[in-house]
């Protein structure tokens, strides 16, 4: 054996091996083997053989290590002595990490006393915890204070999510907490499995507190007891009861399962509702439906660990726990179950021959099964969830925290019902928290929808949206019955419990319990035609009696007892005796009576053969006295008979549902009424309809009447049903109106639901509303007066969407929806808007109106201008219109709705061009919403129609007004002639076009400015008088909103250079720019924007060279301009005037100009005073005459 070293305390370990030496690190290791073993701190040895291993020779070079639980290395490792090669780690466990317990609120100075612990357990003296925590935080996690709860204990003291136990490092001041759910550390207790659990001496093998006496006949899972008694409860006796185990055995509150303490004796008795005591439980597989077979269950038998093992349809999507144990009697079958609500379509409620695979998706087979014996269990749902009761449920925190199942039921303490629950959630409603009521119970504290019962996932947060189930199918609490001599004798209670009257003839299922404020009074009833003699005063001969009462009692009219039902047998003889088994009816089949048959006979007449008529039934069958019902007691061969004139069997009264599913699952007749909840029944509809014999097995249906104009619309909302669905055949339509369809509630949206998705406002009304249908009406939409809300779908076209038209006979704005429509299926606010349902109709029916709104036209795109404009607004839109437009003003006033995916963005529409009629922009009119905050909004957004939240309309609403155009002239000979061709030229372009013409201004800067003070647009055109403007130059350029600053300058022909560039050519300029100018550069057109954009198009030809001056001073200011320019573009174009085209016109003026403005520049570059003279042409001109 190699030596073995310590870091830290280790008292185990030098116990069981003497020889191991401590050391306070690695560094004090003085090994004399080859190898050493080093054992970490808190390190607990559970595999000691670990010491007996001897790596082979060829690995003696290598540390190892080992685990310390199944996902961590550490703790235990065997290092060579010399140098390590590297490190092997071994899968196996062989300690566990324990840390010292301290019972105190903090470690206080521990670890400066223990300098060897990395960790300590803090926690609350108050709990009873088991003396091994097997819980360490992984190598690699970062420190933490881990905090955690023990299940079922110091709840009142711990509700939130910090627990009393809690794991601190040695650096815990300057860690962070994490909170745990459970601790897996609790008490365990002793647990007996026993033949009687009601002697409780033999917990007396025991000195534990505490010790489980379980029947041994239950079938429990040990790994789930862990409960444990709170401190106010900790001296009683608990009892439990298992639900669907040892029903017979135990059938009332008192289980069989017991935790006894050690002073039982003397200990009270508290009956637990909810079971903490898991069933067996066993494995489960998927197959698909056609599998249910004897080679799958054979495959699987080989498969599973369990000895009972669950086959489920894959198709199934329930999300709680499959636990059934079947009892002794019944551990021969496979046993074959149905869920509620759940793959309904292939498996039918009709079909419950086991045999047959519809029977039922959920099957629990032995791995010894028979596969000739199988039986279905029809009123067990073996879906479970845990079930917790608390006394106010509406924090759900405490009872998520503790559920195993993925959803829990959280009830109400004060409600008196069965624990046993069969409601199973679709996949749908698996996200929502699941509320209910329990009819007649707890009204005076959930008097308005909500209930004290909730079905609630483990994902439940403040988000989860609650759905409202209604009324839950639940028995109440059940009750141990006596049958006794006497019944006023209450000496015998020593429990809550029944005492009747052993006489009666009654049925034992009793679905009754008190209401919360007479839970400690004696109820009493009578029974109906029973013992009228031995109870003629109110008191009557049953009771309930509470083991802590009170003086008062309480007499009942109603009956929580059903009298004895004999069994009913339908046959072809009624005269025929040896069909009765026992005391019986024997009932020609061709009568149709109510099976709850309330007659009895008086136990002075049990031994005769009693016979009756039914008024108004079989009449031609049976005219003589005796009638084809009667009623058989065993001893019927010597029996006599008793004819009875008066029948009790008048027209049955069939029991009436709101779903045929209902009616099917809960009826015990032939026939029930489905009463739609959504219907109002007429007053004079006669509920005693009894169908004839021929038609027998046909459901009958009745007319329905639309509740706004008054008129038969639809077959359906009242409904008399054969028990056994009609499977062939059309039913039986009766052309007489029964009811009247209730109004579909109407629902306008409201602006704040557009604050979240579309579909939880549509989810929500679905929950809220009780109807199957509801109006949904776009926000802000505008109803047509002529639609009054009277369309009702036929029942075929109750499941779609349907959508009607607007004024512009489009289908949106009015909905008629299904309430099922949104609980199904998430659609995006698109798919509402655009009507993308999986079933839609389209209702060619006009029901709304486009809406008109106020109109402001703005005077400038000023924020202060637009916001003082619409802040007084009071409708939800308004428009606006922009300057330098013209608005169609028809458009406007024939109104717009905007799109229900759009009504919080702003509107934009298109302009067109004046003179091309084209679309050029969006803008000019746009439609605000006004509950928007535009606080934030700046002038240059509204100018540039950069907004959030914009809409594009594809449709013009205006005309952007055209730019005038100014004609500038300065004494040329020629101007008044240029200036009517010109204005020929706009005159057939658009008449529209304002053209002014500014002469002879000196300077052109004061020029361009007299211009700008008299155009009336935002940008105006400037053409020289030597300018010829090109025919198809059209002046219907228009700049988008970035460009409205800048100077544009198109290209023109010079006829002495032969270059087109942008000399001489048209100008756009900015209105305002032009009119607050105060400098400008040598050339006004590139001087007066920091923006500057050539356009290649030809405007025109400048005709310059109409004369030797004109031509010479084109030519020297040109020049001067290009020569001080550097660029390739520049040289290359002066190069041209100073080489002009030979047979230009006055070329040799033009070549001297040239010359001369060459010349001008390279003198005075550096003097910009000398170098503006060129826009001078008073200047000019004296150069030129020089």
């Amino acid at each position: 054996m190699f030596d073995i070293f310590y870091i830290g305390e280790n008292t185990q370990l030098k116990e069981d091996f003497p020889f191991a030496k401590q050391v306070s690190n690695v560094g004090e290791v003085k090994p004399n083997t080859k190898m050493f073993w080093l054992v970490e701190p808190n390190i607990q040895i559970i595999d000691s053989d670990v010491f007996d291993y001897r790596p082979e020779t060829y690995d003696m070079g290598y540390t190892h290590v080992w685990k310390w639980d199944s996902k961590n290395y550490g703790g235990v490792t065997l290092l060579p002595k010399a140098k390590s090669e590297g490190t092997k780690e071994v899968n196996r466990v062989v300690s566990k990490k324990a840390f010292t317990k301290l019972y105190t609120t903090n470690p206080g100075d521990y670890f400066d006393t223990n300098p060897y612990s990395n960790f300590v357990w803090c926690i609350d003296q108050e709990y009873k915890l088991d003396s091994n925590i097997n819980w360490a935080p992984d190598n690699f996690e970062p420190n933490f204070i881990h905090s955690f709860h023990l299940r079922n204990q110091l709840e009142h003291k711990y509700p939130k999510d910090e627990g009393g136990i809690k794991l601190y490092p040695r650096n815990w001041k300057e860690c962070d907490i994490k909170y745990h759910t459970f601790l897996d550390a609790s008490v365990q207790y002793p647990i007996m499995l026993v033949k009687d659990v009601e002697n409780y001496r033999q917990r007396s093998s025991y000195n534990d507190d505490y010790v489980w006496i379980i029947d041994a006949k239950h079938y429990v899972n040990l790994s789930t007891i862990d409960w444990v008694p709170n401190p106010f409860e900790d001296k009683m006796i608990h009892v439990f009861r298992m639900p669907y185990q040892l029903q017979d055995q135990y059938p009332q509150a008192m289980g069989g399962i017991r935790l006894v303490p050690t002073d039982w004796r003397n200990a009270e008795v508290k009956i637990h509702p909810d079971c903490p005591i898991e069933d067996e439980t066993y494995d489960v597989f998927y197959v698909d439906d056609d599998e249910f077979t004897a080679d799958t269950y054979s495959e699987y038998a080989e498969r599973s660990k369990t000895d009972w093992f669950w086959i489920v349809d894959r198709e199934f999507q329930f999300n709680g726990k499959l636990l059934y144990v079947p009892t002794t009697h019944e551990r021969e079958y496979i046993h074959v179950f149905k869920i509620p609500n759940h793959l309904e379509e292939r498996y039918p409620a009709e079909y419950t021959d086991a045999w047959d695979n519809r029977c039922g998706g959920v099957r629990l087979v032995n791995k010894n099964f028979d596969m000739t014996k199988h039986k279905y269990q029809a009123n067990v749902v073996p879906v479970r969830y845990d079930v917790f009761y608390i006394d106010t449920p509406s924090n759900f925190d405490a009872c998520i925290k503790k559920s195993r199942t993925k959803m829990c039921w959280v009830v109400d303490a004060e409600h008196s019902i069965s624990s046993v629950f069969k409601y199973v959630p679709t996949k749908d409603e698996q996200k929502y928290l699941l509320n209910f009521k329990v009819t007649d119970q707890l009204q005076h504290k959930y008097p308005e929808k909500e209930g004290g019962i909730y079905l609630v996932p483990k994902s439940h947060n403040t988000n989860t949206s609650k759905k409202y189930k209604g009324a839950l199918q639940q028995h109440k609490k059940e009750y141990p019955i006596l049958f006794v001599d006497d019944v006023n004798d209450y000496s015998i209670v020593t429990e809550d419990c029944w005492l009747i009257d052993k006489e009666y003839q009654i049925d034992d299922d009793i679905d009754w319990s008190p209401n919360t404020f007479d839970i400690r009074s004696v109820h009493s009833f009578h029974v109906p035609n029973q013992l009228k003699h031995k109870y003629p005063e109110a008191m009557g001969g049953v009771r309930w009696v509470p083991v802590d009462r009170n003086k008062d009692i309480v007499i009942h009219n109603d009956l929580p007892v059903k009298a004895k039902r004999y069994p009913i047998n339908f046959v072809l003889d009624p005269n025929d005796y040896s069909q009765a088994k026992g005391e019986c009816w024997l009932i020609d089949g061709e009568y149709i009576i109510d099976q709850d048959i309330e007659w009895l006979p008086s136990n002075f007449e049990k031994s005769f053969i009693h016979t009756f008529h039914v008024d108004g039934q079989l009449e031609h069958k049976y005219p003589e006295a005796t009638g084809g019902i009667r009623w058989i007691p065993l001893n019927w061969e010597t029996a006599e008979t008793k004819i009875h004139v008066e029948s009790p069997f008048s027209k049955p009264v069939f029991e009436q549902y709101s779903t045929e599913e209902e009616g099917r699952e809960l009826t015990t007749k032939d026939w029930f009424w489905v009463v739609d909840k959504n219907v109002n029944v007429l007053p004079d509809f006669d509920f005693s309809y009894v169908p004839t014999v021929w038609d027998s097995g046909k459901k009958h249906v009745w007319q329905k009447l639309n509740p706004v104009t008054g008129m038969q619309y639809d077959y359906g909302g009242i409904s008399l049903c054969p028990k056994e669905a009609q499977t062939k055949g059309r039913p039986k339509y009766i052309r007489e109106p029964a009811c009247t369809q209730c109004k579909y509630p109407v629902y306008h949206l409201q602006p704040e639901d557009h604050n979240h998705r579309l579909n939880d406002a549509y989810v929500r009304l679905s929950n809220q509303y009780t109807s199957d249908m509801y109006w949904v009406i776009d926000t802000y939409t505008q109803l047509d007066p002529n639609f009054k809300f009277e369309f009702y779908p036929t029942q075929w076209d109750v499941d779609k969407v349907h959508v009607f038209l607007n004024e512009d006979n489009e289908f949106r704005n009015v909905r008629l929806v299904p309430k099922e429509t949104f609980l199904n299926t998430e659609y995006t606010d698109k798919e509402i808007a655009n009507n993308t349902f999986s079933k839609l109709k389209e209702i060619n029916t006009i029901a709304s109106l486009r809406p008109k709104w106020p109109i402001i036209h703005l005077h400038s795109l000023e924020k202060k201008e637009f916001t003082n404009a619409i802040k007084d607004i009071e409708t939800p839109f308004v428009w606006t219109v922009d300057p330098d437009i013209k608005v169609d003003l028809a458009l406007l006033d024939k109104g717009f709705m905007p799109a229900i995916t759009d009504i919080q963005k702003v509107h934009a529409w298109q302009k067109t061009n004046a003179i091309t009629g084209k679309v050029h922009a969006y803008g000019g009119v746009r439609l605000w919403p006004t509950n928007a905050d535009y606080s934030t909004i700046k002038s240059d957004e509204l100018k540039l129609n950069r907004l959030k939240n914009l809409q594009y309309v594809k449709q013009p609403a205006s005309v952007s007004n055209t730019f005038d155009v100014v004609y500038l002239s300065y004494h040329e000979p020629f101007a008044d002639l240029r200036f009517l061709k010109l204005q020929d030229h706009i005159r057939q372009l658009d008449a529209t076009v304002n053209l002014l013409w500014i002469r002879d201004i000196d300077g052109i800067f004061e020029a361009h400015k007299q211009a700008s003070n008299r155009v009336q647009s935002k940008m105006f055109w400037v053409v020289d008088a030597d300018a010829i403007v090109e025919d198809d130059f059209h002046f219907d350029y228009i700049p988008d909103a970035y460009d409205e600053e800048v100077v544009h300058v198109w290209a023109s022909k010079n006829p002495v250079t032969g270059e087109e560039y942008g000399y001489g050519g048209v100008k756009l300029f900015p209105t305002q720019m032009v009119r607050n100018a105060t400098t400008w550069g040598m050339d006004f057109t590139t001087g007066l924007s920091k923006r500057f954009k050539s356009l290649t198009n030809i405007s025109c030809t400048t005709k310059f060279n109409t004369d030797a001056y004109s031509t010479w001073r084109s030519a020297f200011r040109e020049c001067v301009k290009l020569t001080l320019n550097d660029d390739a573009d520049s040289k290359q174009r002066l190069n041209s005037w100073l080489n002009p085209l030979a047979d230009a016109e006055f070329v040799n003026d033009a070549k001297s100009g040239a010359q001369a403005g060459n010349k001008f520049a390279i003198t005075h570059k550096d003097n910009l005073k000398e170098l503006n003279k060129i826009n001078d042409f008073k200047w000019l001109e004296e150069q030129w005459n020089q």
